[in-house]
């Protein structure tokens, strides 16, 4: 009985008059996924047309995974020296007496890692 009304309470909902205006006669719901890996309800329907389908889902979301870190550390690693070595250079520059040409390389080094940094965390923020 229960669930008579419920259901009664929908078919209400679907016949309002703002509804009946634009000739709707169902509601849809849609659903929205978000990363690497499908809901269980697709992998279901992958693992029908093909029993291997969600273990090398699985695998090929591991993969990204890894290659995302590693190029992350990598990143991380290769703009440390970069940064070094520019300020390194803008030292020398500086006291060989090019203190206009050093202070810029050393400027735009220590920007481009402060700018880095602020972007970072407002990607962890989004």
């Amino acid at each position: 009985m229960e669930g008579k009304k419920d259901l009664e309470k929908t078919s209400n909902l679907q016949e309002t008059e703002e509804a009946k205006g634009f000739g709707i006669k169902s509601i849809e719901i849609a659903k929205l996924s978000i990363g690497p890996i499908p809901p269980p309800e697709i992998l279901k329907g992958y693992k029908e047309i093909d029993p291997s389908f969600p273990e090398r889902i699985f695998k090929m979301a591991e993969k990204e995974q890894r290659f995302r870190h590693i190029s992350f550390y990598s990143g991380q690693v290769l703009g440390f020296f970069i940064t070094i070595f520019a300020l390194i250079c803008s030292t020398y520059l500086g006291i060989n007496g090019k203190e206009w040409l050093g202070g810029g390389i050393g400027l735009g080094a220590l920007a481009s890692i402060v700018l880095a940094y602020l972007y970072s965390q407002r990607q962890k923020t989004l």
